[in-house]
């Protein structure tokens, strides 16, 4: 049975350990997804990932068999919901994880806000596919490279 696939679950991330296996996930895929950004900066903020990016957030776990597969963090800036990130281990990458993930996050919110690299076309179309548009640009006080803002918004229920 692969993994990927087995009963995997939302659930909120709560110690350290979970902290630390998010960050591993997070070094693990930025150092295959964003490779046009340096891998000597993602290994310089594995650390600060784990001790500080991630507990200041809402991290959602998605677990299964005890193994952590994907993860996903809010914070809400300004009174909005930003998706600060959003990873899958690479071993579980184009499983249908990442869509199960966004679909949890997404419940009960009216809009969601994230920002993505330019350079990372694949992250790209799924956010689009996912109903994302595209809402502005700017450059990663990080990086320096260009990202673009996207914005989804709930569908209006219908008038009676």
């Amino acid at each position: 049975m692969n993994i990927c696939y087995a009963n995997a679950r939302p659930v909120p991330a709560s110690t350290p350990e979970d902290y630390a296996a998010c960050a591993d996930i997070w070094l693990e895929a930025s150092l295959l997804a964003h490779d046009f950004v340096d891998p000597s900066l993602w290994k310089a903020q594995r650390e600060a990932m784990e001790r500080h990016y991630l507990p200041s957030s809402q991290v959602i776990l998605l677990q299964s068999g005890g193994r952590l597969l994907a993860f996903a963090a809010l914070c809400k800036p300004e009174d909005e919901d930003l998706l600060a990130a959003l990873f899958v281990a690479p071993a579980c990458w184009r499983k249908g994880l990442g869509g199960v993930l966004l679909r949890h996050v997404m419940q009960g919110r009216n809009s969601l806000r994230l920002d993505v690299y330019s350079a990372n076309t694949g992250a790209m179309a799924f956010y689009k596919s996912k109903g994302f548009v595209p809402v502005g640009k700017s450059v990663c006080g990080h990086t320096g490279q260009p990202q673009i803002a996207m914005l989804w918004t709930a569908p209006a229920l219908p008038l009676r």
